[in-house]
């Protein structure tokens, strides 16, 4: 159970002064007629399982295919936004082929014909030295890093999701930062690095959808990401683990993200 776990895993306040009523009431009315901005649902997805997933393998930048497990997934998600008649307006995924993928088959089984906007902001998390190497020795190392048991972080997967997986990164990222460039391909990204080039991508998504007049907009790319992600987006949703070909819902409007759901199988076909 504990592996499972851990591979699944893996304002502005204002204040209002006496005696200006004129100035407020001119400030209300210029707000008030103010043109309000569009809703701009994102649909937030986690790639179909791979092989690397099903050996409990880490896996970041480091990519390998879909199972038949995980292209039925992607189909069945595809059928069921068909039945459920949720078109989209633009599709994005990370430059991962496991997720490139999984947005093919979705896009191809829900009846639709879009292009696929590939990001390299969307990548998984980069685990650096421990790329391709078993989830548990990868974790046991982090934790070791970070003065806790391995016990104590596999607890705190279940209890403090986006803690723990923040954790994680900065722990692989100082343990790379010890080691000689030789020893890896790319050192282990810290978790603000993951986390600002995946506000940036969105924020970016958002402006492009603005000019476009783009309302539903298909991102699929990777579950660890998908949890900073959301967390950066909205403080308050406190996602926890994301499923294979789950979708997390996003509502962008008037400047501010609100997470609406997290980890939704519902649009899968049964």
């Amino acid at each position: 159970m504990k592996k499972l776990i851990l591979g699944v895993i893996l304002g502005f306040v204002g204040v209002g002064l006496m005696g200006c009523s004129n100035g407020g009431d001119a400030a209300s009315s210029a707000e008030s007629s103010a043109p309000k901005e569009e809703e701009i649902t994102l649909y937030l997805t986690r790639h179909g399982k791979t092989m690397l997933n099903t050996m409990d393998i880490s896996q970041g930048w480091v990519d390998s295919p879909l199972t038949p497990e995980g292209i039925e997934v992607a189909e069945k998600l595809g059928e069921g936004l068909k039945e459920q008649k949720i078109t989209f307006d633009s599709v994005y995924s990370s430059d991962a082929g496991r997720a490139r993928e999984t947005a093919k088959l979705i896009l191809e089984h829900s009846g639709q014909e879009l292009p696929i906007n590939e990001d390299a902001r969307f990548r998984e998390a980069n685990f650096g030295s421990y790329e391709a190497k078993p989830n548990m020795e990868m974790a046991a190392a982090a934790a070791e890093e970070a003065g806790i048991t391995l016990d104590e972080l596999l607890e705190m997967l279940q209890t403090d999701t986006i803690g723990s997986i923040r954790l994680l990164s900065d722990a692989l990222h100082d343990i790379d930062a010890k080691k000689d460039a030789s020893e890896m391909g790319w050192p282990a990204e810290s978790s603000k690095e993951v986390i600002d080039r995946l506000v940036a991508g969105t924020d970016d998504i958002i402006k492009v959808a603005q000019k476009n007049g783009e309302k539903d907009i298909l991102v699929v790319f990777h579950g660890n990401s998908i949890i900073k992600l959301l967390y950066a987006l909205d403080p308050t949703s406190n996602p926890t683990m994301i499923e294979n070909a789950s979708i997390s819902k996003v509502i962008y409007k008037d400047g501010k993200y609100t997470v609406e759901s997290v980890n939704d199988t519902s649009y899968i076909k049964e």
